[in-house]
């Protein structure tokens, strides 16, 4: 079975990347959360930002990344509420899921910074969104647990889906309703 979020961490590192999988993926969220017709050439250009593409490995990870915006674009906008960040395996270690998805949170503030949004126009947002704008910093800093126990896991899994559902929300609720989708077909 493969892994994407393992074959993109490896790709990034081997282009030069700044960002790792899960803060690019979620930087790529963050901007398209808050305009889904983001044009594909500046969400690569937020996430390659210093990658020079003069080599086979970065001409390799632009298709990737390529296909990475495709993917987050649809999930974002998926009827049957699909979307998931890209985080390690649930096999890997409890700390090592904890930190991506906080790095993963640090992305999507980042990106939804990038796209505009400002704290006077989050503000405007219904209660709930304008919180869990707030919230993904918070969540940014999280901190892995000194030990892997049920209740550690029973956290980590009810935060995950904390920011799955509201990554969801804050897209709905910012989408036109006639939005079109630049690359989904």
């Amino acid at each position: 079975m493969t892994d994407p979020y393992a074959i993109l961490e490896a790709q990034l590192g081997r282009s030069g990347a700044d960002l790792g999988p899960a803060e690019a993926h979620g930087l790529l969220c963050g901007l398209l959360a808050v305009d889904i017709a983001t044009p594909s050439e500046r969400c690569m250009n937020e996430v390659m930002k210093g990658v020079v593409p003069q080599d086979e490995s970065a001409a390799t990870t632009s298709r990737l990344m390529d296909a990475l915006i495709k993917q987050a674009r649809s999930s974002l906008v998926d009827e049957d509420f699909e979307f998931q960040p890209l985080l390690p395996r649930a096999d890997a270690p409890l700390t090592e899921r904890v930190q991506a998805l906080g790095r993963w949170c640090e992305g999507f503030a980042a990106g939804v910074g990038l796209a505009g949004m400002s704290s006077q126009r989050a503000a405007a947002l219904p209660e709930s969104v304008d919180e869990f704008i707030r919230d993904i910093g918070e969540i940014a800093r999280v901190e892995p647990a000194d030990e892997d126990d049920e209740d550690a896991e029973e956290a980590y899994t009810e935060l995950l889906e904390y920011v799955r559902v509201g990554v969801l929300v804050v897209g709905e609720e910012l989408r036109p309703p006639s939005s079109p989708l630049p690359g989904v077909h």
